[in-house]
């Protein structure tokens, strides 16, 4: 079975161009994605920090959202952030700002990305259900 990770635009176009190297998130990276080739999605950019999509993504909500697989993201560790200096001082790896929705929390956790393959042609995902 295929994982996937949904990304709002820019943000999946800045891990596979290599300059987002960390994906923030505020939940741990589950055990069984470590070192896992994961499925990029990209989706519109939206409300930060809140999915666009339903927990059933069916053909018509792929084509309707214009979600777009970049390619395949590797996460190599997990790693929780402190403080909010802590974060700050890695803002070159995870190209996070400190306004809007997706500043720091207690919660933020840094996804460490290992390595990436970016599709020559994004393609659309296939109907998707979301497990967490």
């Amino acid at each position: 079975a295929s994982w996937y990770l949904e990304v709002q635009a820019p943000w999946g176009e800045r891990i596979v161009n290599g300059d987002k190297i960390v994906e923030t998130r505020r939940w741990e990276l589950p055990a069984h994605l470590l070192g896992t080739e994961v499925v990029l999605v990209q989706s519109q950019s939206g409300q930060a920090g809140v999915s666009s999509l339903p927990d059933d993504v069916t053909g018509e909500i792929v084509r309707e959202h214009c979600l777009e697989v970049l390619g395949t993201v590797v996460f190599s560790g997990c790693r929780p952030y402190e403080t909010k200096d802590d974060w700050l001082a890695d803002f070159p790896r995870h190209l996070v700002h400190d306004s809007g929705g997706y500043g720091w929390t207690p919660e933020t956790r840094g996804w460490e990305v290992a390595s990436v393959q970016r599709l020559e042609i994004p393609g659309r995902p296939p109907p998707l259900r979301r497990h967490f």
